[in-house]
C-alpha cells in the first residue's frame, strides 16, 4: 500500500525562515546515518496525531505529527516514508522484549517513531523522545446506571415529594375543618373542592384557580429541571475508590503508559489497581475501540487511556453516554521518538520548540483535533446526549394516571359515605320525629 503525507501546508512557509538552518545541521543528519536521505518513519492511526483517509487508491497520511516531520524533513533536507507498526502497540517491555513502535526505534527496524507517544522513564531508556509537543492526562470511562423513567422525579428530594402530596391532603381536611366550625349546626355535606368540576361559590372558584395553578407551575418547573439538571450517582470518584470497588472490571490496553505505570508500581493506589487488572479476566485488551464499545453497553465494565482518546471517541460516537471519573492522573507529554544518541537530537528539538514559541503546533491542533477546545472536556458526570422520549417516560405516565385514578376514586368512595352518613342521620332524625 502506497502511503504518502499531505503536502498542503502553506502556513508553514511564513515560520520556516524564522529558524536558521545552517550547513553543519545539514550535514550532520546526512553523515549520522547511511539511509537518513530515505528516512524510515513508522505511523499509527491516532488522531489528531497520526490519522488517514484513502484517495485515488492511495492511504494519505495527515495530523499534528505529520506536519511537524514535513516541516523537519524541509528544515534538514531529507526524505521519508512510512511503515506500519509491527503489532499495532505504542511500545512495552514484555518478557524482556520491547513491542511495538518503541521496539522497532530500538531495534533499528524505524529511525523514528510518530503516533502520540506518551514519555515514560522505561521507554527514555531504550530510545530518545523528542521536545514534547502536547500534553495530556490518563482517565477512567465509565457509564453510568440511569433509568430514564425516573428523570421525572429524580430533580426533586424526597422531601419536595412527600411535601407535594402531602399539602393537597393537608389543605382540603382544613378546608373541612373550617367549614364544619362555620357551619356547626348544619348537617356535614362536604365535598372536596380541588375536584368539583361546578364551583358554586368564589371560594371555591378561588381554590379551584390556584389548585390549577400550582400543578402547573409544578409540572413545568418539573420538567425544566429534568431537562437541565442530572442527578448522576457517580460509583467511583477516585482511582482508590475504583481500586476497592469489586462491581467494575478495569480494561487497560497493552502496551500504552497506564498498563506501564500500573505494572511496574510497587505500592500505592496504582499497585492495587494493578491486582485488580490482574485478578479479573479479558483486562488487558488490545484494540482500543472495541474497549470503548464494551463499556458504552456494559454498565459494569470500565477503561482506562489518554483522555484524548476519550475526547475522539466520543466525537464520534456523541451518544454513547460515556463519563469520566472526576480524578485524572499521571499527566504526561507525547512527543515523536527517535532511536538513541542521534547527532540530529538536538536541533530538530530547538526546531520543535520554534515551532510551539511562534504558534504552529497550535494551529495544527486547530485543525486536527475531532472536537473543539470549548466543548464539555471537564471531569466529573455530565449530562447524557441521549434524549428523554415519551416511551422512556411510559412507566409515569401510567404511575400518574393510576395514581390519579385510585386518588378520584378514593375521594367519591369518601362523599359518598359522607352522603350516607348525612342521610342517616336525617332519617334517624325524621323517625324521631
Amino acid at each position: 500500500m502506497d502511503l504518502t503525507c499531505d503536502t498542503n501546508f502553506d502556513i508553514v512557509k511564513q515560520y520556516l525562515g524564522q529558524y536558521d538552518v545552517t550547513a553543519d545541521y545539514i550535514n550532520i543528519v546526512v553523515m549520522c546515518s547511511g539511509s537518513i536521505t530515505e528516512e524510515i518513519m513508522e505511523a499509527m492511526n491516532y488522531a489528531p496525531f497520526v490519522d488517514e483517509k484513502r484517495r485515488d487508491n492511495k492511504t494519505e497520511l495527515f495530523g499534528i505529527e505529520i506536519r511537524i516531520l514535513e516541516n523537519l524533513a524541509e528544515m534538514f533536507n531529507f526524505t521519508y516514508r512510512f511503515v506500519r507498526s509491527v503489532d499495532g502497540q505504542w511500545g512495552n517491555l514484555v518478557n524482556g522484549v520491547w513491542t511495538g513502535m518503541v521496539g522497532m526505534v530500538y531495534r533499528g527496524d524505524a529511525d523514528m517513531a510518530a503516533s502520540g507517544i506518551s514519555l515514560i522513564e522505561s521507554r527514555d531508556e531504550v530510545v530518545d523522545f523528542l521536545t514534547p509537543h502536547y500534553i495530556d492526562s490518563s482517565v477512567v470511562v465509565f457509564k453510568p446506571t440511569r433509568v430514564k423513567w425516573r428523570y421525572f422525579i429524580k430533580p426533586f428530594s424526597q422531601t419536595v415529594w412527600f411535601t407535594i402530596l402531602v399539602l393537597p391532603i393537608f389543605i382540603t381536611m382544613m378546608l373541612i375543618f373550617i367549614l364544619v366550625i362555620r357551619h356547626r349546626y348544619l348537617p356535614l355535606d362536604v365535598r372536596i373542592g380541588f375536584i368539583r368540576r361546578d364551583p358554586s361559590n368564589y371560594r371555591d372558584m378561588i381554590f379551584d384557580y390556584l389548585t390549577k395553578t400550582y400543578g402547573c407551575l409544578f409540572g413545568r418547573g418539573n420538567l425544566t429541571a429534568t431537562l437541565a439538571v442530572t442527578d448522576i450517582k457517580e460509583p467511583f470518584k477516585t482511582l482508590d475508590q475504583l481500586a476497592d470497588n469489586d462491581d467494575y472490571v478495569l480494561q487497560v490496553l497493552s502496551g500504552t503508559v497506564q498498563m506501564d505505570t500500573f505494572k511496574h508500581a510497587k505500592s500505592g493506589v496504582f499497585k492495587r489497581i494493578w491486582d485488580k487488572i490482574s485478578r479479573q479476566p479479558d483486562s488487558i485488551v488490545y484494540n482500543e475501540t472495541a474497549a470503548f464499545d464494551r463499556v458504552s453497553q456494559s454498565r459494569e465494565i470500565t477503561y482506562t487511556g489518554d483522555k484524548l482518546a476519550y475526547l475522539n471517541y466520543i466525537s464520534l460516537h456523541p451518544l454513547s453516554g460515556l463519563m469520566l471519573m472526576r480524578e485524572e492522573y499521571n499527566p504526561g507529554g507525547m512527543a515523536i521518538v527517535i532511536r538513541e544518541r542521534m547527532p540530529y537530537r538536538e536541533p530538530m528539538n530547538k526546531a520543535i520548540q520554534q515551532m510551539l514559541d511562534v504558534g504552529l503546533l497550535d494551529y495544527y491542533k486547530s485543525l486536527y483535533l475531532r472536537y473543539s477546545s470549548t466543548s464539555s472536556t471537564t471531569l466529573g458526570p455530565k449530562k447524557d446526549g441521549q434524549p428523554v422520549t415519551l416511551s422512556d417516560l411510559y412507566l409515569v405516565l401510567l404511575y400518574v394516571f393510576a395514581g390519579g385514578l385510585c386518588s378520584a376514586s378514593g375521594i367519591l368512595i369518601l362523599e359518598n359515605i359522607l352522603k350516607i352518613i348525612n342521610c342517616t342521620k336525617d332519617v334517624k332524625k325524621m323517625l324521631l320525629l
